[in-house]
Parts: C-alpha cells; structure tokens; sequence
C-alpha cells in the first residue's frame, strides 16, 4: 500500500532514548492534526530504543536504525533530504513532549502567510514536576532577533519549530558544531522571513541529569565558538560581525569566572563602560570557584521568571 503524501514530516533522532522516547511518541500521536508523519532515527541505542519504537503500531512512524555517529544534526539533515515528504518539517528532541494543539495552531499560521519558521512558547519541565514557562525572544527587526538568537539565551527552542523543508534545505540545515548547529539553522532562516511565532505554551522541555546542556563549561565554549565564527562571516553585514565579536568575547569570559576570565570581563567593560552585565560579571570573577559553582547550582533551583514581548 502507497502512503499518501503528509503535509508534516517529524524528525526525532534518538540514542538511548529508552527513559523517555514513549512519552515523546505518544504527544505526536495525540496531536490535534494527524496529517504527518514521524520518521525517527536510531542513532545507535544500546538500550531498548529500538523495542520501544517498533512497538508501536502507527503506519505513519517510520523506523530508521543507523549505526552510531553522534550528530544528530547531521542524521537530521539526512533524514530532511532523502526522508522526509512533507512540505513542513518539525524537529522533536526524543526527550521532549507537544501538548494536542502544537502543530495544527503552526501549520495553520504558515499557510496564512509566507513566513519559513513558526515557533512557539514552551515550559521547562523538571523531573519533580515543576513547570517553567517560557516565550520566544521576538518581535524585532531581524538584526535584534538574530543577536537575540546568537546569544544563546533560549529565544527559541528546538522542538518547538515548524520549518519549510524547501527553506531548511536551502539554507543547508544544521551545519558546524553539532552543539550550536540548531541556533546556526535559525539564524540562517531568519536571514529569509520574519519568524511566526504561536502564543502559549505548546511544547514541553524536559529538564534531567543526562542532558549536555547541563555541562556549562563546556556550552559556554561551544556558543563561543559560533559567535567568533559569525564575526568573522564576511557574508554577514558589518553591525552584526561587531556585534557577534562583543558577545561571543561576554561568553568566553563567563566561561571563565575566575582568574582567567577576569582580564576578559575587564576588557568588556573598557569596550563598553555603560553595560551593567559586563559590571556584574567582573565583580563576580572575584567570587572565589567553590562558592560561585554553589551559588549557580542555587540558582538553577530556584523558580524562574518568565521573558516575555
């Protein structure tokens, strides 16, 4: 039997993905909007992944186990180019949930228009079942978004997009660091449309232990990395470059926040006396190591506020 060709192609790259993939499958299938199809890649689990996928009984989830690589930016770009059929693409981390309206409110607004991205807001969700609400950092002109986006303070997040797949493919999806290839694809897009953003909390972000973004040190070196690669874009207009070289010179600095670090948040504040955060992180580079990784920890406890437009 053919399979009719979806509107939607949901791309989830898993590896030993066994604690939560069910779940993440589950919030596909209770979508409002059924016309889709959910291609997940199995980048070499040694749990039971694999059981967990093939047990469910969906025509329109699509098994594609791989050997081991590591980037699932790249198994994303493949599954995009030779996979996929829909003239949308969502990517969905395999920890992560969308609540039943998610991709109907976001298919129906980029039909409206001619927008190439639509994002949404989205909670972080702690294992002890605290949610904290979030909302994308737009409504700006496309400089201000973009170094919104490039400065890696969740602006937009991953699971939360709905992309044309002519647009993701012409912009050359997830490229660089596989870390960063994320916010490297959103910044390209941007560079095509304004962005449509949908209100309201539609996907979940699932906050635990085994997640790299919880290594600090070393995000903090890898959005670096792609600020300094974005400075020194000659394709980029000449504000954007200045900016993207104070700001990845900000996140080297917090990288480092103690001795080494101080001569760098030192220069940040002679480049810009005005700038309060510069101020903030001078001052707590003389905060002893012990006591700063305390208080970071404190901190990452403590309920949030929401960002809002």
């Amino acid at each position: 039997m053919t399979r009719g060709q979806p509107a939607v192609s949901v791309l989830v790259v898993t590896h030993n993905g066994a604690r939560h993939i069910a779940d993440t499958i589950d919030s596909v299938i209770a979508q409002t909007f059924d016309d889709w199809e959910l291609i997940i890649l199995d980048d070499g689990s040694t749990d039971a992944t694999l059981d967990i996928v093939r047990s469910f009984d969906d025509p329109r989830i699509i098994v594609l186990p791989q050997v081991h690589l590591g980037d699932w930016g790249h198994w994303r770009n493949v599954m995009a180019r030779d996979y996929a059929r829909g003239r949308y693409i969502a990517p969905l981390d395999h920890d992560d949930l969308w609540l039943p309206d998610k991709l109907a409110s976001q298919f129906a607004v980029l039909e409206a228009g001619n927008a190439v991205l639509s994002c949404t807001g989205w909670a972080s969700l702690y294992p002890d079942g605290r949610r904290v609400e979030h909302a994308p950092c737009l409504g700006g002109d496309e400089m201000s978004e973009r170094l919104e986006i490039m400065r890696w303070g969740a602006a937009i997040m991953h699971s939360s997009l709905l992309i044309r797949r002519s647009a993701f493919l012409d912009v050359g999806g997830y490229r660089g660091d596989p870390r960063m290839s994320d916010v490297t694809l959103v910044l390209g897009l941007r560079r095509m449309s304004p962005f449509a953003p949908v209100p309201g909390v539609l996907t979940l972000w699932r906050r635990h232990r085994w997640q790299t973004s919880n290594d600090d040190e070393t995000m903090l070196s890898a959005v670096a990395a792609m600020q300094r690669a974005i400075a020194a874009d000659p394709q980029e207009p000449p504000e954007m470059r200045a900016a993207a070289a104070r700001v990845a010179r900000m996140t080297c600095a917090r990288s480092l926040t103690d001795d080494r670090g101080r001569a760098e948040f030192r220069a940040c504040v002679r480049a810009n006396p005005g700038d309060v955060e510069s101020w903030t992180w001078l001052v707590m580079s003389y905060v002893p190591r012990p006591i700063m990784l305390g208080v970071r920890a404190l901190y990452r406890r403590r309920p949030h506020w929401v960002r809002r437009r």
